[in-house]
């Protein structure tokens, strides 16, 4: 296609009324599942910021990117192994923590106990967490959706991100086609996204990336897209 074709065909676009975008919101209004589902690649690239964000009116479920943050939330949050678990809520008293060789045993009330020692509750951000899935289950259990019967964004258990803001911003007055529908409200957005971005790449991403010889940088911009077509 030669630059002035591909020009004329810009224009038309940019131009002309609206069809296929149209089409796309009345067809996919019961809901769609995703081809190839693109939150585990997203959630473990390697550009430093992500931003996401949605039309305000947009055909795209806003739910799927909502729920991916929370499970990479859930996964910084999460220990790694039961060791790690059972030393970061043992108190500072010197309460000892038994390895499983030793016989430790769990009670009802979910503390462990082993030699007469036992290891303090669960901290409240944990049950919180638990409070939380608990509340997510029942939920789903009632909601009969298609979005509540679909996989979860994320199938992977680990992510290079943390969440820096929760908040998904919308592009006001506009559907999927945001830079045509309300081209300055779109900027703003975009430049919003630049400036606090949703996921950046955890300290200890950085620092190996850091330390390892050879290994070329990440770009420093943040990659802001509407994170419907990713999910």
């Amino acid at each position: 296609m030669t630059q002035e074709r591909f020009g004329e065909y810009t224009y038309q676009v940019w131009a002309a009324d609206g069809s296929g975008e149209f089409m796309f919101s009345e067809l996919l209004k019961p809901g769609a599942y995703a081809k190839k589902p693109f939150g585990d690649v997203l959630a473990n690239l390697r550009v430093p910021k992500v931003s996401l964000f949605y039309g305000e009116s947009d055909w795209m479920c806003v739910r799927s990117a909502e729920k991916m943050l929370e499970q990479i939330d859930d996964m910084r949050r999460a220990p790694k192994s039961v060791e790690e678990f059972l030393v970061g809520n043992s108190s500072a008293a010197g309460v000892g923590v038994a390895s499983s060789a030793a016989g430790s045993a769990s009670s009802a009330n979910g503390s462990s106990a082993a030699s007469n020692n036992s290891v303090p509750s669960t901290s409240n951000s944990s049950v919180r967490g638990v409070s939380r899935r608990i509340q997510e289950h029942e939920k789903r259990a009632a909601d009969t959706s298609l979005f509540a019967q679909q996989p979860a964004p994320l199938q992977v258990s680990n992510s290079t991100y943390e969440v820096a803001d929760a908040e998904l911003p919308r592009v006001p007055r506009s559907g999927h086609q945001m830079y045509l529908e309300s081209p300055r409200e779109f900027v703003e957005v975009v430049c919003r996204c630049l400036r606090s971005p949703n996921l950046v790449l955890r300290g200890d991403v950085l620092a190996s990336e850091a330390s390892s010889p050879g290994t070329a940088s990440a770009p420093a911009t943040a990659a802001a897209g509407a994170a419907g077509a990713a999910l």
